[in-house]
C-alpha cells in the first residue's frame, strides 16, 4: 500500500513500514557477515600483538591463586578448569583459604606465587591502611567467608553451617579457619537437623564461587582484564564502523538513489526531507547515530553482552518510535539526516521543484487515451 504524508510532491510516496523492516533485515544480515569477516582477522591482529600476553597473564594469575587448574584431555588439548568435585567439601577448603590466607598476603612458601598487589595496602572502613597480610586474616576469613557471626555458634537455635574449632579444653580457638557444623537448626522445620557431606560441599562451593569472582575483581587482574576486553572491545568496533560503512555509505554511493542492497532488493530508495533528491553528505548524517552507538560500547565497564545487546535494543526501539510517530515516517538516522524513505516502485525522484513542476506540465497535457491511474513514463528520472 502506498503511503503518502505531508506536503511531499505529487509522484513521492513514502516507504511502508513492513518493507523498510524487511530491507533492513537484509542489510543486517550481510553487514553482520561482513564484520564477521573483519573481526576474524582484526582479532588475529589483536591477539599477536599484545592480546596473547594478556591472556596468559589472567590465565597464570587463575592458576596461581590456586582456585583453578589446568586441565588437559585425551587429545591432548589444555583448558583452565575449575573444581567442581560433588561431595569432597576438603577440596574447597583448602583452595578457598589458600587464596585468601596466602595468595592474597604474600605469605607462601619460597617459590610459590602471591597475588601482585600483597604489598599493597588496604583502606579499611574506618579510613586506616593496613597490609593485605593484616587484612586477610583467619578472624576475617571465618567472618567475611565463612559467616561465622555468633559468640556462640554451637547453640540449639544456630542455624550457621560452621563453627569454630576447638582445643584441647573445648574452647573456642579463634586462631583457625573454622570448621563445619554437622548439625543446624532449620527454621522452616523447626528442629535441629543433621547436615551430610554433599551439605556442606554446596556451602563450600558457593564460598569457592564468591572467591573465583573476588580475584577476578581484584585490581591488579581487572588491570589486565580491562586491557585485553578492551582490545577486544576495540576490534569488535572497528569492525562493526567498517562495515557499517560499507553498507549505509560506500554502497548507496555507488547505487542509484542511495539505495543498500536491501533497498535496491525491495525498490526502495532516499529522498530529503522535502522529496526531492538527497545530497551525499546526508549519508554520513545518516551513519552518525550507528556509529555513536559503536562508539558507546568502548566506554569502560559495559562491554558485557548484555550491556552491548540493551544498548543496541533501546537504540533501536527509539529509532522504531520515531519512525511510527513521525508525520514521515523518519527513523533515528533519518531525523538526523533529514531523509525519508521512499517506494521506488510508485515514486519519482526530482532534483528540485522546478523539475517537478515541469513534470506535472507535461502529465498534465497527457492524451486521454492514457489509462485512469497508469504511471506515465518517467522521462525526467535521474
Amino acid at each position: 500500500m502506498m503511503q503518502r504524508k505531508y506536503s511531499l510532491p505529487r509522484h513521492t510516496n513514502l516507504a511502508n513500514t513492513s518493507t523498510r523492516f524487511g530491507a533492513f533485515f537484509i542489510d543486517v544480515a550481510i553487514g553482520f557477515l561482513l564484520a564477521m569477516l573483519l573481526f576474524f582477522g582484526a582479532q588475529n591482529i589483536f591477539w599477536f600483538n599484545g592480546g596473547y600476553d594478556l591472556n596468559k597473564r589472567m590465565v597464570d594469575y587463575t592458576i596461581e591463586s590456586n582456585l583453578c587448574y589446568i586441565k588437559t584431555d585425551e587429545q591432548g588439548n589444555q583448558s583452565v578448569t575449575i573444581y567442581d568435585t560433588t561431595n569432597e567439601y576438603e577440596i574447597y577448603e583448602e583452595h578457598v583459604s589458600y587464596f585468601y590466607l596466602h595468595y592474597l598476603t604474600g605469605d607462601v612458601e619460597e617459590g610459590m606465587p602471591y597475588a601482585p598487589n600483597f604489598d599493597k595496602p588496604i583502606k579499611k572502613d574506618d579510613g586506616s591502611e593496613v597490609l593485605p597480610k593484616d587484612f586477610y586474616s583467619v578472624s576475617w576469613f571465618n567472618y567475611n567467608i565463612l559467616g561465622i557471626t555468633e559468640e556462640d555458634p554451637d547453640r540449639e537455635t544456630s542455624s550457621l553451617y560452621f563453627t569454630y574449632r576447638k582445643d584441647a579444653d573445648g574452647n573456642y580457638d579463634k586462631t583457625q579457619i573454622g570448621t563445619p557444623k554437622w548439625s543446624r537448626y532449620n527454621s522452616d522445620k523447626g528442629k535441629v537437623v543433621e547436615l551430610t557431606r554433599e551439605d556442606i560441599t554446596v556451602q563450600y562451593k558457593s564460598v569457592y564461587q564468591v572467591a573465583y569472582r573476588y580475584l577476578e575483581a581484584e585490581d591488579f587482574y581487572q588491570e589486565v582484564a580491562r586491557k585485553f576486553y578492551f582490545g577486544y572491545s576495540l576490534c569488535a568496533t572497528l569492525c562493526a564502523l567498517v562495515s557499517g560503512a560499507v553498507i549505509y555509505i560506500v554502497i548507496p554511493l555507488f547505487l542509484k538513489n542511495g539505495q543498500t542492497i536491501g533497498k535496491k532488493i525491495l525498490k526502495l530508495g532516499l529522498a530529503n526531507y522535502e522529496g526531492y533528491r538527497f545530497k551525499n553528505n546526508q549519508l554520513w548524517m545518516r551513519f552518525v547515530p550507528f556509529a555513536l552507538t559503536c562508539a558507546a560500547l568502548l566506554i569502560p565497564f559495559i562491554t558485557t553482552f548484555y550491556v552491548i545487546f540493551i544498548i543496541i535494543l533501546i537504540m533501536l526501539l527509539v529509532s522504531f518510535a520515531l519512525m511510527m510517530a513521525s508525520p514521515k515516517k523518519a527513523a533515528l538516522h533519518d531525523f538526523v539526516a533529514r531523509t525519508i524513505v521512499i517506494d521506488l516502485a510508485t515514486s519519482v525522484i526530482f532534483d528540485n521543484f522546478v523539475e517537478e513542476a515541469e513534470y506535472i506540465a507535461k502529465e498534465d497535457n497527457l492524451p486521454k487515451e492514457v489509462i485512469a491511474g497508469e504511471e506515465p513514463e518517467l522521462k525526467y528520472e535521474k
